[in-house]
């Protein structure tokens, strides 16, 4: 009976990691809508010489026409 206690625990703790893994891959809270916008960069002191052309860059692409494609 012991054995069957210890099997279900493994179980267990087999499905939580599983669960948590997929949390990590696939849901992150932090990205969302208004974090992707064109006017947010990384940030430090290393990227800001580099935020106008990010910034062109990003209503570039904003700008562009959208074509669904298949694989």
């Amino acid at each position: 009976m012991v054995w069957l206690y210890v099997a279900l625990g493994l179980i267990a703790l087999v499905a939580l990691a599983a669960f948590v893994c997929f949390l990590m891959a696939f849901y992150n809270p932090r990205r969302t809508p208004e974090s992707m916008a064109a006017d947010r960069f990384p940030p430090g002191k290393v990227y800001e010489p580099y935020h106008p052309l990010l910034r062109q860059w990003a209503l570039q692409v904003d700008g562009m026409e959208y074509i669904p494609m298949e694989v």
